[in-house]
């Protein structure tokens, strides 16, 4: 008997497994590769070239300074001219001119005090750039793009209880000043 109750117990367990399999189906799926009729081409942001124009006393870059003689004292203010030959392609493109504060590496005080030079862009001329808000910005015309960039350096008048004169009677480099092009959202 233990053979039949076996063999019939087994014989259920199949049919069972059997009904309650029919009753489904194995989801079906497929995929096939697509492949454009053409690649897309990406556009370019770049400074093709950059040539310096000088140091000037004010922001129009009229007042040449002589660099041999003049001697910049804590609250003085230079303005650094330096023309750049940018290229700007694509269809969506536009970038805004600035400068890289980290490569101006002169200080008139220790490090991180408030007598650490700055610099920023003071005006950007050339076709198709325009200012908002203190930012100069252009989209791309497939073409170069001549810009006349006025960096403003600035010589902080640090805390007149700070005796610390580093920098004085000394010579301080100014260059290399980087320029730098960075996109932005398109605006319309």
């Amino acid at each position: 008997m233990n053979k039949l109750i076996k063999g019939a117990v087994t014989g259920a367990a199949g049919i069972a497994l059997l009904l309650g399999g029919a009753g489904t189906f194995a989801a079906w799926n497929t995929s096939s590769n697509v492949a454009p009729t053409a690649p897309v081409n990406t556009g370019i942001l770049k400074i093709n070239s950059s040539s310096a124009v000088g140091w000037f006393t004010d922001a129009n870059a009229t007042q040449a300074v002589n660099v041999n003689s003049f001697h910049a004292v804590p609250g003085d203010r230079l303005y650094y001219k330096a023309t750049a030959d940018i290229v700007a392609v694509g269809d969506h493109l536009q970038a805004e001119i600035g400068v890289d504060q980290s490569t101006l590496k002169a200080q008139l005080g220790p490090d991180g005090s408030s007598n650490t030079l700055t610099a920023s862009v003071a005006s950007v001329a050339g076709t198709g750039i325009s200012a908002s808000n203190g930012h100069y910005i252009f989209k791309a015309n497939d073409s170069d793009i001549q810009a006349t960039v006025v960096v403003e350096v600035d010589f902080p008048l640090g805390d007149s209880s700070d005796s610390d004169n580093t920098g004085e009677n000394s010579t301080i480099k100014l260059d290399p000043l980087s320029i730098t092009l960075t996109q932005i959202p398109e605006s319309n």
